[in-house]
């Protein structure tokens, strides 16, 4: 997944872009659930709570879909 924000008419002191890009990967067959996500954010602070910081941000981690896809067979 990609984002991309610009805040147009931003102050000066706050970084007017933010970036985010996220990946999950679902290597295993046998635990189709289970993935490895991979994210990394760049730019300004999205929840206005220290909305002039700006700097990089990354992360990792384990998804589980409790839920998974169903798939319909065709008779």
């Amino acid at each position: 997944m990609q984002q991309f924000e610009v805040i147009i008419g931003a102050h000066p002191h706050v970084n007017p872009l933010r970036m985010e890009t996220s990946v999950t990967y679902y290597p295993l067959q046998a635990a189709k659930s289970l993935g490895f996500v991979l994210s990394y954010i760049y730019g300004h602070d999205n929840y206005n709570y220290r909305f002039v910081d700006a700097g990089h941000q990354v992360a990792v981690g384990v998804s589980y879909d409790l839920f998974p896809p169903v798939k319909l067979s065709q008779q």
